[in-house]
């Protein structure tokens, strides 16, 4: 079994939208199935990141739920921090000091 910084280094170089499907799912907690591409579901699932609840109610269609796994949730709080880190480490941008255009003159 890979160790974790091999699994998110495998991670990254998935397409951007795959990091994106797995913060939709931790930050709504399950999402539907049916409204994410196929592909990026296939990809996390690869990696153990997402699981599936397939929920069968009668007289109605079949659904199926994705969930974050317990590694999806520590991934993408690594994730979370490391580019909250980046951002932290940008300069402010400077504000221009505007020099008191008082002549000390009293009207």
């Amino acid at each position: 079994m890979p160790s974790f910084d091999d699994l998110l280094a495998q991670l990254l170089e998935e397409p951007e939208e795959v990091l994106g499907i797995l913060s939709d799912v931790v930050n709504r907690g399950r999402l539907n199935a049916e409204d994410l591409p196929a592909e990026s579901v296939e990809i996390l699932a690869k990696y153990d990141l997402v699981v599936f609840l397939v929920q069968r109610m009668p007289k109605r269609p079949v659904r199926t739920w994705v969930f974050p796994t317990p590694l999806g949730l520590k991934t993408f709080a690594v994730l979370e921090r490391e580019a909250e880190r980046q951002e932290a480490e940008k300069p402010a941008p400077r504000a221009r000091r505007r020099g008191r255009r008082d002549s000390g003159v009293v009207p």
